[in-house]
């Protein structure tokens, strides 16, 4: 069996990046990507009416994310389990979340 790898402690200061996409279900996903050293470091994800269904599963997934991250699963690895990435123009949560991820969208906070 592999050695346990020690989760990364959060540091003080992180350098975060906000995202607003229409999703296919004509919702508005709003997604907070923080980084340490460049690397992505923790998702936030809000999406629906808070206490909602919606808004509280893909908090837990921004929560698994975060985890996978600190635990050095890589990018590639947790796009793959969201299903990738695809040419919608419109994409789905886990697809807008993979772009994210993986640069492909601009964040309204530059």
């Amino acid at each position: 069996m592999g050695k346990a790898q020690k989760t990364k402690i959060r540091p003080d200061r992180l350098e975060g990046e906000k995202y607003k996409i229409i999703t296919a279900f004509r919702e508005k996903l709003y997604l907070t990507l923080n980084r340490y050293k460049g690397k992505p470091f923790e998702v936030f994800v809000k999406i629906g009416k808070a206490g909602g269904d919606l808004a509280l599963s893909y908090q837990v997934i921004g929560r698994l994310i975060s985890i996978c991250l600190r635990n050095g699963i890589s990018v590639e690895s947790i796009v793959k389990q969201l299903g990738g990435t695809s040419d919608r123009v419109v994409p789905t949560v886990p697809e807008a979340i993979a772009r994210v991820l993986e640069g492909e969208e601009t964040p309204v906070n530059k």
